[in-house]
Protein backbone atom coordinates (compact mmCIF):
# COMPACT_ATOMS: atom_id res chain seq x y z
CA UNK A 1 0.00 0.00 0.00
CA UNK A 2 2.50 2.43 0.74
CA UNK A 3 4.53 1.20 -2.21
CA UNK A 4 1.31 2.11 -4.41
CA UNK A 5 1.13 5.67 -3.00
CA UNK A 6 4.86 6.49 -3.26
CA UNK A 7 4.48 5.65 -6.84
CA UNK A 8 1.67 8.02 -7.26
CA UNK A 9 3.23 11.24 -6.05
CA UNK A 10 6.72 10.65 -7.25
CA UNK A 11 6.53 9.50 -10.61
CA UNK A 12 8.48 11.22 -12.96
CA UNK A 13 6.50 12.82 -15.70
CA UNK A 14 7.54 12.59 -18.68
CA UNK A 15 5.68 13.91 -21.81
CA UNK A 16 5.56 10.76 -23.76
CA UNK A 17 3.75 8.75 -21.36
CA UNK A 18 2.03 11.64 -19.22
CA UNK A 19 -0.88 9.80 -20.17
CA UNK A 20 -0.49 6.35 -19.07
CA UNK A 21 0.61 8.14 -15.71
CA UNK A 22 -2.21 9.71 -15.16
CA UNK A 23 -4.34 6.89 -15.41
CA UNK A 24 -2.16 4.95 -13.20
CA UNK A 25 -2.02 7.56 -10.58
CA UNK A 26 -6.08 7.38 -10.83
CA UNK A 27 -6.35 3.63 -10.87
CA UNK A 28 -3.73 3.92 -7.75
CA UNK A 29 -5.28 6.16 -6.21
CA UNK A 30 -9.04 4.66 -6.17
CA UNK A 31 -7.54 1.57 -4.81
CA UNK A 32 -5.88 3.31 -2.21
CA UNK A 33 -8.76 4.96 -1.20
CA UNK A 34 -10.93 1.16 -0.84
CA UNK A 35 -7.83 -0.13 1.16
CA UNK A 36 -7.54 3.31 3.39
CA UNK A 37 -12.49 2.44 3.66
CA UNK A 38 -11.27 -1.16 4.60
CA UNK A 39 -8.82 -0.39 7.09
CA UNK A 40 -10.61 1.92 8.67
CA UNK A 41 -14.01 -0.10 8.81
Amino acid sequence: LFNVSKRIFNSPTTPTNNQNQDDDAYVNNIIFFLNSIKRLS
